[in-house]
């Protein structure tokens, strides 16, 4: 089950000026409450996440070692949990109960120094979860809310859901175009039409970027295979969604050498590896397409020579 939900249609009312004269409007809006399972319980992994991440701080507070100083009173320690708890958002979550212990010490006499009794706060933290509130939080988790102005024969429950899962997907294009490899923003251009070329330039640059990922994940899809090789970290790893950018850094490192001497030359081009191979495959593309360039490339620098 994708998701599940209900409908709400409340009556809204909204006014404008036209002409200097208000005029009033009155519509439907329909509203989806949505639960997803799924978003459900990723939100209640991250919860949990947090919260054993903020009990691991907290002990951690009491815990003599080295580069850190040990709490010297109550209320310092206090002030510490209640910070941690807010800056975590865990407050509503955990509770922390301290309580104080004093140990002493005798110290022999050494030469100068007199024998001496020293004495030692030790503290302790008994953390408990708050349930109930633990539960309430949960139980709201996953849903969300649409609004619509659309009758029910042009938009249902079931469609809006559909509609609103692929929307991450124009999303995910501008944020390409914002950030890397792209970089829209920001621009030091001062003429608009420098700067409605660059955008349409990279409005281009974007479109074989969202080419590139849809062949590769297509062809993945319909051969029901895997493609690793791609993450410089982790070899091993297999994906059937890769990212263009991933797909590019496989090709980062090519190497063309050209050496002249007299009226000689050599030519060497790095080969492929077997992942960059499996690459241009997928994009339905030759190894043609890379070998090729070791003639094109000799005859231009032979030309810009002459």
């Amino acid at each position: 089950m994708i998701a599940e939900g209900f409908t709400i249609t409340v009556v809204q009312q909204g006014t404008y000026l036209e002409n200097g004269k208000e005029y009033s409007h009155e519509w439907k809006e329909r509203r989806f409450i949505v639960l997803s399972p799924e978003y459900a319980r990723k939100q209640q992994e991250q919860l949990e996440k947090r919260i054993e991440k903020t009990e691991i701080k907290l002990r951690q507070l009491v815990k003599r070692r080295r580069g850190y100083q040990y709490p010297q009173s109550m209320q310092e320690l206090e002030e510490k949990v209640s910070h941690l708890l807010a800056s975590t958002k865990c407050e509503a979550y955990l509770k922390v109960d301290i309580t104080a212990e004093t140990t002493s010490k005798q110290t022999r006499k050494y030469k100068n120094r007199p024998a001496k009794e020293e004495k030692r706060m030790i503290f302790h933290l008994h953390i408990t979860r708050q349930e109930e509130n633990l539960a309430k939080k949960k139980q709201v988790m996953g849903w969300r809310a649409y609004a619509t102005n659309a009758p029910p024969e042009k938009l249902s429950l079931s469609k809006a859901v559909d509609v609103y899962r692929d929307a991450y997907l124009h999303e995910h294009g501008y944020s390409r175009l914002k950030g890397k490899p792209l970089s829209l923003t920001p621009m030091y251009l001062h003429k608009d039409e420098q700067i409605t070329g660059l955008i349409r330039l990279l409005s281009l640059a974007l479109r074989v970027l969202t080419l590139i990922e849809f062949v590769v994940r297509t062809r993945l899809a319909e051969t029901d295979c895997y493609l690793k090789g791609i993450y410089a970290g982790n070899r091993n790893r297999k994906t059937k969604t890769p990212r263009t950018e991933t797909l590019l850094e496989v090709f980062k490192g090519i190497i063309l050498t050209i050496i002249h001497i007299s009226d000689k030359e050599w030519i060497h081009l790095k080969p492929l590896t077997i992942t960059q191979k499996r690459i241009l495959q997928l994009l339905g593309m030759s190894e043609n397409v890379y070998t090729s360039l070791v003639p094109n490339f000799s005859k231009l620098l032979f030309n810009s020579a002459n």
